[in-house]
């Protein structure tokens, strides 16, 4: 599975969603110049992409409609059923972006074209594999005005009583200074007795570490509310925030220079790597029904 991680793969997602190259939406050609969530038809157009993307793969697609401070949007699920129904974990990142001008240019190649690009790459992987546990890919809208998109989602699902064992959230997964540690950051809640967060992280860091990706995990925790995995956690799931790591984020960020020719595809490529592992390990590898093997048997 990890060696299905292409680095060409990835910046051919990051150069469509960022507005670089075009993309084939509806079956007609589109330039997303910005993703920004105040710039409704645009958005909706993102929206519409992802959405495509993970039916092509034949999973099942739906759009997540939330309104909230005046503004209202979309997010793009896709679910990928498990053998048992009692676990579910989610790969999610947040597909709007923003700049000083977000509704007429805004790349966000990094922020987070890379975040979104590493999920819809995971879900092509992920797909074609059977889990014990269910998968759970979840784009959202809203981040930059304040997490909107994912409060929505995550209080609907705790409402319904989704079976949430962990949620894995990608925002900005592809700077890295040439020359410098290629560190990752995972961000956590603090002071919580066995904390599911960490469990997590420790199952991220054994996948860096086992299948030898040269990377260095850094956890904190630090209760950032500054990504997705905030509405995960006032709505009481475990939730990790996966970023680059800070001290040395893209000096990019919110500028229309955030673009794919700042991005450091060696160390994205193993970042992605890394998720992909750690979900195939945490959903758990099924073993086939039997009756797929029965055609063969009677060979």
């Amino acid at each position: 599975m990890l060696n299905q991680v292409q680095s060409s793969t990835l910046a051919a997602y990051v150069s469509g969603l960022s507005g670089q190259t075009s993309v084939t939406i509806g079956g007609a050609p589109f330039t997303l110049v910005t993703r920004s969530s105040t710039s409704t038809g645009t958005i909706q157009k993102a929206t519409q992409y992802v959405y495509e993307h993970f039916q092509a793969l034949g999973l099942a697609a739906s759009y997540a409609p939330w309104q909230s401070s005046g503004i209202q949007g979309r997010n793009v699920v896709a679910d990928q059923p498990g053998s048992d129904p009692t676990c579910l974990y989610l790969l999610t990142a947040h597909l709007d972006d923003t700049s000083a001008s977000p509704n007429s240019l805004a790349p966000g190649a990094d922020d987070n074209a890379s975040g979104v690009a590493g999920v819809l790459v995971a879900a092509r992987i992920l797909s074609q594999s059977h889990f014990i546990c269910s998968l759970r890919y979840v784009l959202f809208t809203g981040e930059e005005q304040g997490l909107l998109g994912s409060d929505v989602y995550a209080q609907a699902a705790a409402q319904r009583g989704d079976p949430i064992q962990g949620v894995l959230n990608l925002d900005m997964i592809a700077y890295n200074t040439p020359g410098s540690p290629a560190t990752i950051e995972m961000d956590i809640r603090s002071g919580l007795a066995g904390n599911p967060d960490r469990v997590l992280t420790t199952l991220v860091t054994g996948v860096i570490q086992a299948y030898q990706l040269d990377l260095t995990p850094l956890v904190y925790a630090l209760d950032d509310d500054g990504s997705d995995q905030y509405s995960f956690w006032t709505a009481g799931f475990p939730a990790v925030e996966v970023i680059e790591d800070w001290d040395d984020h893209s000096p990019y960020y919110h500028q229309t220079s955030d673009t794919l020719s700042t991005l450091n595809l060696p160390y994205f490529t193993r970042y992605v790597k890394a998720m992909v592992g750690a979900m195939a390990h945490l959903a758990k590898i099924a073993p086939l029904p039997f009756h797929i093997f029965l055609p063969l048997l009677k060979q």
